[in-house]
């Protein structure tokens, strides 16, 4: 069986980072500890991660997919596992 969570931002985030107080990799060992196979870190309007995370993750069991809260037409809509990381705010 698969547990995922596929909505969550970190400090990084340009807009929700000025409350959310923790990083990826403090997010990835949560996601661990509680049992998460599958993560999407989906930050507003940028991916600010880099495959560091994914490997981060990897060594502990979590498969990070790459995702964005990005607004489409007035809308946030969840981009997720798309191929490549986008130009922006992405290291």
């Amino acid at each position: 069986m698969l547990r995922a969570d596929f909505h969550h931002h970190i400090d990084a985030d340009p807009i929700d980072g000025k409350f959310v107080r923790h990083s990826a990799g403090e997010l990835i060992d949560r996601a661990a500890a509680t049992g998460l196979n599958v993560l999407a870190i989906t930050c507003h309007e940028s991916v600010p991660y880099d495959g560091a995370a994914s490997r981060y993750a990897a060594a502990r069991g979590v498969l990070l997919l790459r995702g964005m809260e990005a607004t489409v037409d007035g809308h946030h809509v969840l981009l997720l596992n798309f191929p490549e990381f986008p130009p922006g705010v992405c290291s």
